[in-house]
């Protein structure tokens, strides 16, 4: 297929359909290996002024378009200011356009290695780059393959590079993470199920009832197949043929309206529980949304190539694991250092037997509770699967054994075996990263754990303010992090004046690389034992850091194993606090130095 600036060849193995052609793009439906998918081939408009046409013309073409769909080529556009070099910098209203028909579009770019500077030209002095060529989809073709990715090639005799688009037609079945369904809490009949299930065998640890609750709930889906869209097209059609019905029904049509209601709150808390939108208040109609941002998660989050530390690609979920889990391994094991000498020289004892006594009190039944139900309810859960939603609506079932070995473990400072293993979920800081460096680790833990790491941090947060400087405000009750920006004004204003000008002074920004996660576990014990907190408090602390277990999820299950010699993480609400005494030592070290007039 020819159409003047663009050329389509497939081999003859493929079915390809043509849909649509014009000068800027061929737009065509294939199917291979059994399976169908739209592929848009764009050659864009050279002319500024006229590409909003073509996005324009390629929305009219697909505006009805919700499988998957693949569009890839020179689209002689960039969508952000980081994918040009050299010449004159673009003002982000040029991108407006462009990225507004990615949006309306439903469409993400793909994971790609090699150079993204796909063109290159002269102009004057000076070359210009710029990423005009690219592969994306809409969120049903990443879902349909995930594998999907392009690779930029070496420039040959064009000003282009080439671009491949590559991806696995065969979908492989995978077994998906167990996840409690909050609409369960409503159901009569699970809630007895997990009495049931929770109540067989009153010797058994809390682990041991929750996997027992997690089989028989995955059994009861299984048999019943809770799906409430297709429970809103039945009542549809009923109510339907009732409202059609020459003998008038009015308690059935009643009946049938209350259901369909159910059914759309059902579906609509299920697709907001799996968008992670917590912050939306619901609606008459969110359940697009919510199902949307799934969607673009799920396409952002994919996995399909990862650069290792010789910036070599690798592409299978295999080696990406390996990779990744290498990399936090790395990061992760502890260094040799001297250490006591400089806490001892930094800190100062400041915690007294009174708040001792009140930090290793064992927690009552109230307290746990109020631990438990200060968490949100719909967060993500961690690798048992069961948010803080299932042991809130469950409370009265759970609570005896939940708080019986809460209290053990503060009794014995030893926590039950598997309880902190934690699921690691990459999130990327970046639009197209290509490290495991350009993601931000993020801890998705048991609410077991949750709630003793609350009860942890609710006691330490009220004396916070008597142990750390004042030139620490983060996280620290009655002090604003934005007290920091005005200290850092007046600073920069001082050193502007003669009087800072004569005495040669000058302002110094230091950052901590991976601060959380080079943290080494002996500095903790070393500062809070200096601090002059309990051994038992210690003893908690450290029992909470050092039995982490990390698994990674990727691409839809959780993989690989790293155990950590140092580190604490991210998302757990211990962890700042923790971080901002460690931090101490480092103030008290200026501080010294100040008093010695070396600093």
């Amino acid at each position: 297929m020819l159409v003047v600036s663009l050329a389509l060849l497939w081999k003859q193995e493929l079915e390809v359909e043509i849909l649509f052609t014009c000068h800027n793009f061929i737009d065509t439906r294939i199917r291979a290996e059994g399976r169908m998918f739209y592929a848009t081939f764009v050659y864009g408009e050279p002319d500024q002024t006229k590409r909003q046409e073509i996005w324009q013309k390629l929305m009219n073409q697909t505006q009805d378009r919700t499988d998957p769909w693949l569009l890839t080529g020179d689209f002689n556009e960039i969508i952000e200011s980081t994918e040009k070099k050299g010449g004159l910098v673009r003002p982000e209203s040029y991108f407006t356009n462009f990225r507004t028909f990615m949006s309306e579009c439903d469409l993400y770019d793909l994971r790609y290695s090699g150079n993204f500077f796909s063109w290159r030209g002269a102009r004057n002095d000076h070359l210009v780059r710029c990423r005009l060529d690219r592969s994306m989809s809409n969120s049903a073709w990443a879902e349909e393959y995930p594998s999907g990715r392009s690779e930029y090639l070496r420039f040959e005799r064009l000003d282009h590079r080439p671009i491949i688009t590559i991806f696995d037609t065969t979908k492989k079945k995978k077994r998906g993470l167990f996840r409690y369904d909050r609409r369960l809490k409503e159901n009569e009949e699970v809630q007895k199920l997990i009495l049931e299930a929770w109540n067989t065998d009153n010797t058994d640890t809390v682990e041991g009832k929750i996997n027992r609750c997690r089989r028989e709930i995955i059994r009861w889906n299984k048999e019943k197949h809770l799906n409430s869209q297709e429970q809103i097209e039945t009542y549809r059609q009923r109510l339907e043929e009732a409202m059609t019905d020459e003998q008038h029904n009015a308690k059935l049509i009643e009946e049938l309206n209350e259901n369909l209601k159910k059914a759309y709150t059902e579906e609509e808390a299920f697709w907001k529980q799996r968008s992670r939108q917590l912050w939306l208040v619901l609606g008459e109609s969110n359940t697009n949304y919510f199902h949307a941002v799934t969607k673009g998660r799920k396409s952002i989050n994919k996995f399909s190539v990862i650069e290792d530390e010789d910036n070599k690609a690798v592409y299978t979920e295999s080696q990406i694991t390996k990779v990744i889990t290498e990399y936090y391994q790395k990061l992760f094991t502890s260094e040799p250092g001297e250490r006591e000498s400089v806490v001892t020289h930094a800190l100062k004892p400041c915690v007294s037997n009174q708040m001792n006594e009140e930090l290793i009190k064992i927690p009552s039944p109230e307290e746990i509770k109020q631990a438990l139900f200060s968490i949100h309810p719909n967060k993500a859960p961690g690798p048992d699967g069961f948010s803080a939603c299932f042991f809130q609506s469950n409370w009265e079932t759970v609570r005896t054994k939940i708080i019986s070995e809460i209290q053990l473990f503060f009794s014995t400072g030893k926590l039950p075996k598997n309880i902190n293993a934690t699921h690691v979920r990459l999130i990327p800081k970046i639009s197209s990263p290509k490290k495991v460096s350009d993601y931000r680790p993020i801890a998705l833990y048991n609410v077991y754990f949750k709630v003793i790491s609350k009860i942890l941090t609710l006691r330490l947060q009220p004396i916070l303010h008597g142990m750390v400087s004042e030139n620490q405000s983060a996280f620290v009750p009655q002090r604003a992090i934005s007290d920091n920006v005005l200290i850092t004004h007046e600073t920069l204003h001082y050193l502007k004046n003669s009087k800072a000008k004569k005495q040669v002074y000058m302002a110094v920004k230091s950052d901590m690389t991976k601060a959380y996660d080079r943290i080494e576990w002996e500095f903790v014990k070393l500062a809070l034992q200096r601090l002059g907190f309990h051994t038992k408090w210690i003893q908690w602390i450290m029992e909470c850091l050092t039995t982490v277990l990390y698994t990674y999820l990727i691409n839809g299950s959780a993989q690989g194993l790293v155990k950590p010699t140092r580190g604490i993480r991210q998302g757990d609400p211990l962890s700042p606090y923790i971080f901002i005494l460690c931090s101490e030592v480092l103030s008290g070290l200026c501080n010294r130095a100040q008093e010695e007039g070396k600093l």
